[in-house]
């Protein structure tokens, strides 16, 4: 599931809505504890783990609230 694409957020870049997508090529994430061991691009161009720039932590979110 992780290679086919998973939506993870959205950001604003000036006035343009950038989606977020994790992609996967190995078996890197087996488990979403695994997310924090993905490789990166670094602006060097050497590779860093996602645990080196940001926190990884799981949460609930729901899409709509009905009333």
């Amino acid at each position: 599931a992780y290679s086919d694409g998973a939506y993870v957020d959205e950001f604003f870049l000036d006035d343009d809505k950038i989606d977020m997508f994790l992609y996967s090529t190995r078996d890197v994430i087996r488990q979403p504890q695994d997310i924090d061991k993905v490789m990166l691009y670094s602006s060097s161009g050497g590779m860093v783990p996602l645990s080196a720039v940001a926190s990884v932590r799981e949460t609930v979110n729901t899409e709509s609230i009905r009333r």
